[in-house]
């Protein structure tokens, strides 16, 4: 078994298998984010909860430290 880079709903997923997107959730927007980020992405669109109003995209930027 792999080393798990994320355990998401109980299940492990090492760095490889999000990076090749191997995996089984693939409607999962956590998943799905971590794929883009690792692929080298350099502008998200994300999208506010709406707990205070209407929910609103934006897009904002990769940040490397």
């Amino acid at each position: 078994m792999h080393s798990p880079w994320l355990k998401l709903n109980g299940i492990s997923y090492s760095l490889e298998e999000i990076r090749c997107g191997n995996f089984l959730q693939n409607d999962n927007p956590t998943l799905v984010f971590c794929q883009e980020w690792l692929s080298g992405k350099d502008k998200f669109e994300l999208t506010t909860s709406g707990s205070t109003g209407k929910p609103k995209k934006f897009t904002s930027p990769a940040i490397n430290s």
